[in-house]
């Protein structure tokens, strides 16, 4: 049945593209070529599945590892979060000139110049 549509479309061909066409067809060639890069694909694709597993682990135990210690007290200071008073004069101009309706592009130049 595959050959008749093939002989069908090779009508509308050329006759040296009917027998390239063919000639790659008896070879086996393309077969071969694209059974070698999808072997490597799936060695690949375990490769990565297995690599991705073992980052996965290593985070859960890092996790695991920095839960005590942050539960034994404080050890170690901690930073402090808060915005230096230019930053958050800044963020707050920002944010009224978006209320009052100026693009995100103009409010943020405007609030750099201020």
């Amino acid at each position: 049945p595959m050959t008749k549509d093939f002989d069908e479309k090779q009508e509308f061909l050329g006759k040296e593209d009917s027998e390239k066409l063919t000639q790659i067809a008896k070879s086996k060639a393309l077969d071969k070529l694209w059974n070698k890069w999808y072997r490597r694909s799936l060695v690949y694709k375990d490769d990565y599945e297995e690599s991705q597993k073992l980052i996965e682990n290593r985070q859960v135990i890092q996790k695991s590892k920095s839960k005590p210690a942050s539960s034994r007290g404080s050890e170690a200071p901690k930073k402090s979060n808060k915005k230096s008073p230019e930053k958050h004069k800044f963020s707050k101009r920002y944010k009224e000139l978006r209320k009052t309706g100026l693009d995100p592009k103009e409010a943020m130049t405007t609030a750099r110049r201020e």
